[in-house]
């Protein structure tokens, strides 16, 4: 398999469409917590590192916002590729997680409005359990990651 090569605007670009996909999937997990009273704090707990992961990527497009619009020649292109490199599989490991939550919300969504529905969506909640704590931890990677990234931008 080819390397993949990452630039910084393409970058820069999957860094705020993660942001904002990372948004939209810890309101729908906040809004999927209110109808799951059986797993409500592991959904709520996975909701609030979605948001923080969000957050991550929020303050690192705006550090290369930062970067890039700076006077005179652009400290990105003094950014090592290794970085950009490093940057742009994390993007790419993050969206996938991100992607999982998206087809795990729309499932557990996807049931029926009826009671009956809602008892269904509830055991579904109840057997994914493990799913759910597994990817909040594989989460709070991606944040931390981004975190030490960051840091390293910045320095």
């Amino acid at each position: 398999m080819a390397a993949t090569t990452f630039t910084a605007s393409g970058t820069t670009s999957a860094v705020l469409a993660l942001g904002k996909a990372s948004w939209r999937i810890g309101i729908a997990l906040s809004n999927l917590d209110e109808d799951a009273d059986i797993v409500g704090v592991k959904v709520k707990d996975l909701s609030g590192e979605v948001k923080a992961l969000g957050n991550e990527c929020d303050l690192i497009y705006a550090t290369l916002e930062e970067l890039d619009g700076a006077t005179g020649p652009s400290p990105m292109t003094g950014v090592d590729s290794a970085m950009w490199d490093c940057l742009g599989t994390q993007v790419d490991e993050a969206c996938r997680t991100v992607h999982e939550l998206e087809l795990f919300v729309r499932i557990v969504k996807g049931e029926e409005t009826r009671f009956i529905g809602q008892a269904q969506r509830s055991r579904r909640l109840d057997k994914s359990k493990d799913r759910i704590a597994e990817t909040g931890i594989r989460v709070v990677r991606h944040t931390n990651a981004f975190r030490l990234t960051l840091l390293l931008i910045d320095t």
